[in-house]
């Protein structure tokens, strides 16, 4: 969950900030010498900066080098299917007798 919730919370400060230039960039634009130019060029450098930090190549290397999804995940159960012969097969199996059916 902490992976995941990193990324929904980069993924929206992006969106903030995308959100942002686009409502005071067109006010510096008239404008190319104020703080208001300059912080828009700054947000801009930020967002691409984010913009490399989300992409789903970044997010694919980092799941696969933390190991968190594998491919086969040893945690999970088959629910539902037999469990391999090979697993009863140091166990003993239930008496049967020629005249009884075997019940267990």
């Amino acid at each position: 969950m902490a992976v995941l919730e990193q990324f929904v919370e980069e993924r929206r400060r992006a969106v903030d900030l995308r959100n942002w230039i686009d409502t005071y960039a067109v006010n510096a634009a008239q404008d190319s010498e104020t703080e208001l130019t300059r912080m828009c060029e700054w947000a801009r450098a930020r967002l691409r900066e984010y913009d490399l930090l989300l992409s789903q190549a970044r997010l694919s290397t980092m799941l696969r080098d933390s190991h968190l999804f594998p491919a086969v995940d040893p945690l999970v159960e088959t629910a539902g299917e037999p469990a391999p012969e090979e697993a009863f097969s140091g166990r003993p199996g239930p008496k049967t007798h020629p005249r009884r059916p075997n019940i267990l």
